[in-house]
């Protein structure tokens, strides 16, 4: 049949072998011999049929209707020229992902010889499908009799192995998914709430002195309501003062923070000295369960600190000032000038999460270095882990991966940033006092402090995002957006922390994740 009936040109060394000599044979014929026309069929916008006019193909039956592309054409006039075998052509169009045939000329249409369906039928995609067409165009081309006319010029224009102009499809953008905090890697991170708060708070007020010091009921009551609604700014005072100076990993309040943080209420005056500021830690700290390491004899704990600020109130109030008789007014007298100006929103760590943290941004980056940081997590989560249970990270541990990075030598770096960012990464636990989880940071706690590490790091982003040779100085490198310190970070554990095998089969790192290329956001 005359579907393999195109000239293949002579045969050369390289040659494909054919399955057997029919082949060959069928292949070597040519267009002269067998007496192929050529012929130019146009298709017209608007008037053949709607829609666009790009990409157009046409397919033929002696090609079984795989399709063929027109190639870019100016005008609404669409033109493909080529020779064809002599016999009735048969074709169709495909316009806008949809078959039809051409409208303008009736003469042409006819009904599909092959019912209401053409099988097998290739598509620009190499997709092989069954197109449902009725009608079809239908044109009978003539046996070429001659090559040349009268004046000895040729009557074949079309050049031997001109290939067919190439589809190719426009890239399509991707469909990119708006970014929420529940896709997050941060979603299991669980924040403060009402809930949490008041549960935190009884069992701090049930675990400290104070409903044995206030006796009156109905005193009692109101004091507590008061602190219960005080308590997140109690709390989180607390969580900043006791990160600076813990016992080994305990977290408390020791006498050096306790001090600056007596200093900054201003409460010592010509009535309140400094012994009876001290008479007050000492009766807080003293009496608890001293085979209870969490509850450190030397520091006050979080349950404690709502304790000693009742205490401290009633010393400038009630005993040497004698403005009230009750703790509750005292407590509050204490609040509206000592306490309301220093326990503020700059110890509410959610703040730096919102702001700077929690975004699109540090979330794709996080999750582009995620082997390299489950890599490190695992190496090191593992000193006080017990048989059994699921892999944590200590104090400890976190404070060696900064010295290894070499973060401990830079001048710049403070010596309580690895508490802070332990101890502020944490989630908030009801039980401090029994529990040791507040001390056993999770994956994603660690995600959290890597963030804050690389705050105060401040290592430049990768490559790719300045120009080669940029004068990163101190205060260019504190201005980045957090995501971009990120990386700085994650880049310098991979060259100092990681294990050789593990840098050994990752793809290599040439430049930031944060330089798009053209085609990044195309599919």
């Amino acid at each position: 049949m005359n579907v393999k009936q195109r000239i293949d040109g002579c045969n050369t060394l390289h040659k494909n072998t054919l399955k057997n000599q029919r082949d060959l044979d069928i292949k070597d014929n040519c267009w002269i011999c067998d007496g192929w026309n050529q012929h130019k069929i146009e298709w017209e916008k608007d008037k053949s049929g709607e829609g666009n006019i790009d990409p157009l193909f046409i397919h033929f039956n002696f090609e079984n209707y795989k399709c063929n592309y027109f190639g870019k054409q100016n005008g609404p006039i669409l033109s493909y020229e080529r020779m064809f075998p002599p016999f009735s052509l048969n074709y169709f169009f495909t316009c806008d992902d949809q078959q039809d045939y051409d409208h303008s000329n009736e003469q042409n249409i006819v009904k599909n010889p092959e019912g209401d369906q053409i099988k097998d039928v290739q598509l620009y995609n190499d997709q092989i499908e069954n197109i449902q067409i009725q009608y079809i165009n239908k044109i009978e081309i003539q046996k070429s009799e001659k090559l040349f006319d009268s004046y000895f010029n040729p009557l074949i224009t079309i050049v031997p192995r001109t290939r067919d102009p190439k589809y190719i499809p426009a890239k399509k953008k991707k469909q990119k998914v708006k970014w929420t905090f529940p896709i997050s890697l941060f979603a299991k991170w669980q924040p403060d709430n009402e809930e949490i708060l008041n549960k935190c708070f009884d069992f701090d007020w049930d675990n400290s002195k104070i409903p044995q010091k206030v006796k009156n009921k109905e005193d009692q009551e109101l004091l507590k309501q008061f602190l219960r609604e005080k308590y997140k700014l109690i709390k989180d005072a607390y969580k900043h003062f006791a990160t600076f100076n813990p016992i080994q990993d305990i977290w408390c309040i020791q006498n050096a923070p306790w001090l600056e943080f007596i200093s900054q209420l201003k409460i010592i005056d010509q009535k309140v000295k400094d012994a009876d500021i001290n008479l007050k830690w000492t009766a807080t700290i003293s009496g608890g369960d001293k085979g209870n390491i969490r509850n450190p004899e030397r520091g006050i704990s979080r349950h404690q600190l709502m304790e000693v600020l009742v205490r401290i109130a009633e010393e400038k109030y009630i005993l040497k000032y004698q403005k009230c008789s009750t703790f509750f007014e005292a407590m509050k007298l204490f609040w509206e000038e000592h306490l309301e100006g220093n326990l503020d929103q700059r110890y509410n760590q959610q703040l730096w999460r919102n702001e700077r943290y929690w975004n699109e941004q540090c979330d794709y980056c996080l999750k582009h270095y995620k082997k390299i940081i489950e890599h490190v997590y695992k190496k090191f989560a593992k000193q006080k882990v017990k048989p059994g249970q699921p892999p944590f990270m200590c104090l400890d541990e976190l404070i060696k991966i900064i010295q290894l990075a070499g973060l401990a030598e830079d001048e710049h770096f403070g010596s309580t940033v690895g508490y802070f960012s332990f101890n502020m990464a944490m989630m908030t636990q009801v039980d401090e006092l029994y529990n040791d989880r507040i001390y056993q940071m999770s994956l994603v706690e660690f995600y959290e402090a890597l963030a804050r590490i690389a705050e105060d790091a401040n290592f430049p982003v990768g490559n790719g995002i300045v120009e080669e040779g940029f004068d990163w100085t101190w205060e260019k490198r504190k201005q980045q957006i957090l995501a971009h310190k990120i990386e700085g970070l994650i880049l310098r554990l991979f060259n100092t922390v990681c294990d050789a095998s593990f840098k050994a089969q990752y793809p290599k790192i040439q430049k930031s994740f944060f330089v798009q290329t053209e085609d990044s956001d195309y599919e």
